[in-house]
């Protein structure tokens, strides 16, 4: 585990970070387990952090071994929340507007969320490698970077979240 491991011997939230990560290993492990690590959060009774959830993710993208699973399907399919895959989502499927920038107040009029909400889970797909964001005269131009495909992992923005009974949620291919 790294750095990681290190730190999560001296307590505190580094420590919820290895919890989540056993968590993690050991659900996917388990036929069909596309635990996220917001959904393994929120199995843990941990709040919804989004810090701690691309601290965590930032472990994942450097440390591939960690699991099969993140080879598999890509560590990308594990970090980002459902918001964020629509976001990217919406992205990939809309022709760029006037001059190749897309408004972030027509992605969330699309999406039903608030253009700093947009803003966030931009930030969010631009940690995990898949957009570039350039300044541009004050404004913010965003894109999928080349590539972003194969980045993305064979799942690419989708998800299917599923439910249990006993409230064990997960994701399945």
């Amino acid at each position: 585990m790294g750095a990681l491991s290190r730190t999560a011997r001296t307590g505190g939230a580094r420590s919820a970070d290895a919890r989540v990560l056993r968590y993690l290993r050991s659900h996917w492990s388990r036929l069909f387990r596309l635990t996220t690590v917001a959904q393994a959060m929120a199995a843990l009774d941990l709040p919804p952090d989004p810090e701690q959830r691309l601290r965590i993710g930032d472990h994942l993208l450097a440390h591939p071994e960690t699991h099969a699973t993140l080879g598999r399907w890509g560590a990308r399919t594990f970090i980002l929340t459902e918001d964020e895959k629509r976001l990217g989502r919406y992205l990939a499927l809309h022709p760029r507007g006037v001059a190749g920038r897309r408004s972030a107040a027509r992605a969330g009029a699309a999406l039903g969320c608030t253009p700093d909400e947009v803003q966030r889970r931009l930030s969010a797909l631009e940690r995990v490698g898949l957009v570039a964001v350039q300044g541009a005269s004050g404004r913010r131009a965003y894109r999928l970077v080349p590539g972003w495909r194969q980045l993305a992992g064979p799942l690419e923005f989708t998800y299917h979240a599923v439910t249990l009974e006993g409230g064990e949620q997960f994701n399945v291919p």
